[in-house]
C-alpha cells in the first residue's frame, strides 16, 4: 500500500513538472504578439491555443500598461503580470509572478512584448494538466510490464519471473500465486 502510493506521489509531482515545463516553453518558444498603437488608452487581447494574452494601457499621452500572460496545454495553466513602462527611449518590463526571458522591444509605434516564464497556477487547469500529464506517464511506464506479463502467459510462462509454469498453483521458481490460464 506504502509502495502504491508512493508511485502515486511521484507520478502527480511528475506530472506537475511536465505541466510547468510545457507552460514555459510555450512562453519561450512561443510566437512573438506584436501590437501597433495610438495615443489613449486601448485593450488588446490574443488567444491562442497554448498561450493568452491580454494587454491594458492606460491613460491619455502615457504609455503605460499591464500585459497578463496566461500558458499552458490543454487548459491554461500558469499565468503571470508584467507592468510594462514605454515612457523611456528603453521599454522597463517589471514582471509580478514571472520572470522576463526576453524583454519588450519598441519600434517606431509597434510593440512586441515581452516572453515571461510564469508562477502563478490558474486552479483548476494546473490541477487538471497535471493529473492529464501524470496519466500520460503513467501509461508509458506501466505499458511495457503490462504488454511483457501477457506474453510470457501466453507462452506458459510465470508472469513475475518467466520461469516456465508446470502443474503447480504457484511458480515454483518464485514463489508467486499463478491464474489460472483459461
Amino acid at each position: 500500500m506504502k509502495r502504491r502510493l508512493l508511485k502515486l506521489g511521484l507520478l502527480i509531482l511528475a506530472g506537475a513538472i511536465v505541466n510547468i515545463v510545457v507552460a514555459w516553453g510555450f512562453s519561450v518558444l512561443g510566437v512573438d504578439v506584436h501590437q501597433t498603437f495610438g495615443p489613449g488608452s486601448f485593450v488588446f487581447e490574443i488567444r491562442d491555443p497554448g498561450a493568452s494574452w491580454r494587454f491594458t494601457s492606460e491613460g491619455e499621452g502615457r504609455l503605460f500598461g499591464v500585459l497578463t500572460d496566461w500558458r499552458g496545454w490543454p487548459i491554461h495553466s500558469l499565468s503571470s503580470d508584467t507592468h510594462v513602462d514605454l515612457n523611456g527611449a528603453v521599454p522597463i518590463d517589471r514582471p509580478s509572478f514571472g520572470i522576463v526571458a526576453s524583454k519588450s522591444q519598441l519600434a517606431w509605434s509597434t510593440l512586441t512584448f515581452p516572453k515571461v516564464l510564469p508562477f502563478r497556477p490558474i486552479w483548476p487547469g494546473f490541477a487538471i494538466n497535471t493529473l492529464f500529464y501524470a496519466a500520460i506517464l503513467c501509461l508509458l511506464f506501466a505499458a511495457p510490464a503490462f504488454v511483457r506479463r501477457r506474453i510470457r502467459l501466453k507462452r506458459g510462462l510465470c508472469p513475475a519471473c518467466a520461469y516456465p509454469i508446470g502443474a503447480s498453483e504457484t511458480c515454483t521458481e518464485c514463489g508467486r500465486r499463478l491464474i489460472a490460464n483459461t
